[in-house]
């Protein structure tokens, strides 16, 4: 894997094949020959492959070659591949720059056709055919263009060469002549309908061009940028190019635009002076928040001012704004200065902050996230010691072995977790029905439990879905009996009674197979009182694994829902997905979403068949509050048609889908 851009199998499928052959896997033998193929229709070791969903892909370039002419203009996205053959055979390969390139050809002396192909990972690919004609008189291509961007003469920018978003740029067209005559009194008029430019300098002469001459505009084209562009967003241009005795060509160029995109990544809270240490908000503590952002676009953003607001009448904001001077792309920074907030006494125990974080950046760039701050419940990075756990035989009869472990560990520096299993990597004993106990833990209207777990537990190879061993969650009120309550997402195994049956009844929902830390969400609504919760692990009498290792528990609550909080600061504990507004719209609406922590995430539209419209995201996303915008148009760019069309939101544990309408 040499990066996203070049994903390729490599040798995982011949690996795959060895340990087919080596290995008693998979352990019924008829399926060894169905994995065996599996493996094989894969393909090549060298095959690309999409770690995204593919898009269209603009391409420009010359809409003629002629004979004898050993060069050819094209343009493509930054990282493609453009490959020109005649005949099935290459006669010109360049790497691709973004910019209109002059690629070296091998000159063809015969009429015919060239086959011009452009290839890039995630895109899908150009195949076109021009004609390969003799030249007769002058003819004028685009030849490149370059930019000024620096903050003298007309333009405004951060002096980088590259189109910014928010910039006033200066772009300096080049035409070359490929044919065979004088082009006399040469000028172009450059135009582009795309809404996110505005050009107030439209027109520029270039004078006499010989034939193979390469000439810039004898000025400059003056374009502003609106801040709104995205980072990566093409501009595609038409240039309509004139010369003396009526001569007319029209070509397209196109230029990227780059800009910051500013997230907001995570924080830590320092309450070392203001409270007692632990690195949590507590009720009565004065604490400094210390924000990460991060900078997922393609240019730096600069002289950034952050403000927090926090949503809440125990909360006083004493210090809300700091400053970052410089955010380089791809690249995280701390703010200057942290916050700092004051907690007041009565504030009520656990409580979830409603935060949000209002960020400006030079050339107009600006960034909201929402999060949420907890304040006090319980938190265990299983560092400190057993503290307050306790452990139990649930059934009696049954052997427990809850411990904790250094045998593996979530926490980043860390060393500990508890471990259901033998000591070090052993495995679980066969028979086993034991509990891992909190601490009671005080409940509000609603409250979340999650944590990081690491499992490796027996499942059916004949049964999908069913397994023999397993964990689940359970929960006691006030004392009372211990009920079984379900994750966000739901168990992804039940247990199939085996020879010798554990202490679960068959069709109990729980966690069994291979999870590698993930994240377990959960919700507890409208109880009052005091809850504990265990996690129970049992095994029947047959094949045993390693078990299960659990890691950074932590509850929260707050006594209002969640889904009413301010909208400027949402509280999401998951993946949340909100209606779109307006909803009927014309032309364009807005989708709403909010991340608990940095994840990948698919947006896309959907009309009333099924048929894909609009892909509006598709890719990592930090957390806190986002938004997407969508303009009524498909991925082409053609105007959706009135109707009703469906929105999927796709994060991290979670798939959900909502209805608008658009109106015309």
């Amino acid at each position: 894997n040499a990066g996203p851009n070049d994903l390729r199998p490599c040798f995982a499928q011949a690996s795959g094949k060895h340990y087919l052959h080596a290995s008693s896997w998979p352990y019924n033998s008829g399926d060894k020959r169905v994995t065996y193929h599996l493996f094989h229709h894969h393909g090549d070791a060298f095959i690309t492959m999409y770690s995204e969903v593919p898009q269209a892909m603009f391409v420009a370039h010359d809409d003629v070659l002629f004979t004898d002419v050993d060069n050819f203009t094209a343009q493509a996205e930054a990282g493609a591949v453009i490959a020109l053959t005649v005949g099935g055979e290459i006669v010109g390969v360049a790497d691709a720059t973004g910019f209109p390139q002059v690629i070296q050809v091998t000159p063809q002396s015969e009429p015919g056709e060239l086959r011009v192909v452009v290839t890039k990972a995630n895109r899908f690919r150009y195949d076109e055919t021009i004609p390969i004609i003799p030249p007769d008189g002058p003819y004028l291509v685009v030849a490149g263009c370059s930019i000024d961007d620096d903050q003298s003469g007309g333009s405004f920018g951060n002096g980088d060469g590259s189109a910014g978003a928010g910039e006033t740029i200066e772009l300096v067209l080049l035409l070359r002549n490929v044919g065979s005559e004088d082009a006399l009194n040469v000028r172009a008029t450059i135009s582009c309908d795309d809404p996110l430019v505005e050009i107030t300098d439209d027109f520029e002469t270039f004078g006499l061009l010989r034939p193979g001459e390469v000439r810039p505009c004898e000025e400059d084209y003056d374009l502003v940028l609106s801040p709104d562009c995205p980072n990566g967003h093409t501009l595609a241009f038409t240039a309509l190019i004139e010369a003396d005795e009526r001569v007319v060509w029209e070509k397209q160029f196109t230029i990227q635009v780059l800009a910051p995109q500013m997230t907001f990544v995570r924080y830590t809270i320092d309450d070392t002076a203001g409270g007692d240490g632990n690195g949590r908000a507590d009720p009565g503590e004065t604490v400094l928040l210390v924000a990460t952002l991060g900078n997922t676009g393609g240019v730096e953003a600069t002289n950034l001012v952050a403000a927090l607001h926090v949503s809440s009448p125990w909360v006083t904001v004493s210090q809300g704004q700091s400053t970052l001077a410089l955010l380089p792309a791809g690249g995280q920074a701390d703010l200057a200065a942290p916050f700092e907030i004051q907690i007041a006494p009565y504030c009520p125990d656990p409580e979830i902050l409603a935060a949000g974080l209002v960020i400006s950046a030079d050339w107009q760039q600006h960034a909201s996230a929402g999060f949420s701050i907890p304040v006090g419940g319980f938190y265990d990075d299983m560092e400190a010691g057993p503290g307050a756990w306790s452990t139990a035989v649930v059934t009696p009869g049954f052997a427990n072995q809850w411990h904790r472990s250094t045998t593996r560990n979530f926490t980043p520096g860390g060393a500990y977790s508890w471990k259901f299993g033998d000591t070090g990597s052993g495995s679980y004993a066969n028979l086993a029905d034991g509990a891992l106990i909190t601490e009671p833990l005080g409940l509000r209207q609603t409250c979340f439990l999650r944590f990081r777990h690491w499992m490796q537990a027996e499942t059916s190879n004949s049964y999908p879905g069913y397994c023999y061993d397993g964990g689940r969650v359970e929960m006691s009120i006030d004392g009372g009996a211990w009920q079984p309550i379900t994750p966000l997402g739901d168990y992804p195994y039940r247990i199939r009674a085996g020879g010798t049956p554990g202490p679960f009844p068959a069709e109990t929902p729980v966690y069994s197979g291979n999870i590698n830390w993930a994240e377990a969400v959960f919700e507890v609504l409208d109880q009052e009182g005091t809850a504990q919760f265990r996690f129970r692990f049992g095994s029947d009498g047959a094949d045993v694994r390693e078990g299960w290792y659990v890691d950074e528990v932590e509850f929260v609550g707050t006594g209002s829902d969640p889904s009413a909080a301010d909208e400027a600061a949402p509280v999401a504990l998951y993946p949340t997905l909100a209606q779109n507004q307006p909803n009927p719209f014309h032309p364009q609406t807005t989708i709403r979403f909010v991340l608990p922590e940095k994840g990948r995430v698919q947006l896309r539209v959907f009309d009333p068949a099924g048929r894909a419209v609009r892909t509006l995201l598709d890719g990592p996303v930090g957390p806190g509050q986002h938004y997407a915008l969508w303009d009524g148009r498909d991925d082409q760019g053609a105007a959706a048609g009135s109707g009703v069309y469906f929105y999927r939101f796709e994060a991290p544990g979670v798939t959900e889908t909502r209805k608008m309408v658009l109106t015309r």
